[in-house]
């Protein structure tokens, strides 16, 4: 099964059936977990640039799915609900925050109370991933 980031590995692992022991079946159920999957990360900006008509300076923080760039703000938080906005993630059931090792307590606290209000319906799970490059990693189904 080729996959292209954590989150199409990870929805592909959750839905092995070990009782089935029919492969193609099983490479079929892995290649449409994958497919439904937006993985979204945030970092930090190391320098000026315009990507997909994003304008981004030093030290904000940007926000890509795939290789498409989709926000810069300076604030953290700011950048990832801007991103969430942008792909859209009322349209989606499930969601998981990886937070990287420079989320704070307090940030985390937001995002939870932040995405229980504003996407009741969104099933969440956080993983602390104690990541150095990314602030987040987030998966949507």
């Amino acid at each position: 099964i080729n996959t292209k980031d954590f989150g199409q590995i990870y929805s592909s692992l959750s839905v092995i059936d070990l009782s089935n022991d029919n492969p193609l079946e099983i490479e079929e159920m892995l290649n449409e977990a994958k497919e439904a999957v937006v993985t979204a990360m945030i970092t930090k900006s190391i320098r000026d640039a315009n990507i997909d008509s994003v304008e981004i300076h030093k030290d904000n923080y940007i926000g890509f799915a795939g290789k498409t760039m989709y926000v810069s703000c300076p604030n953290k938080l700011d950048a990832y609900f801007d991103l969430l906005e942008k792909l859209d993630v009322s349209s989606k059931n499930f969601m998981i925050n990886v937070f990287g090792v420079d989320v704070s307590e307090e940030e985390k606290e937001i995002i939870e109370c932040e995405i229980s209000k504003r996407y009741p319906d969104l099933e969440m799970y956080v993983i602390e991933g104690k990541q150095e490059v990314y602030d987040f990693i987030i998966v949507l189904q």
